[in-house]
């Protein structure tokens, strides 16, 4: 009886663990997508800058 209870215990646990870490994985993408992003804007508006002059 004990042990499964024990084992029941252990489930939802984890799968709380895995949720908050894809959820962790999830944000990060997201932040490492609007990095990229921003810094590829800047990157074209420079660029745009530099050829704008020469014009």
């Amino acid at each position: 009886m004990e042990g499964g209870l024990r084992r029941m215990s252990h489930h939802p646990r984890k799968r709380v663990e895995k949720a908050v870490g894809a959820l962790n994985l999830a944000h990060l993408q997201g932040a490492f997508y609007l990095l990229f992003l921003g810094c590829g804007m800047a990157f074209i508006l420079m660029v745009w800058e530099s050829f704008m002059d020469v014009f």
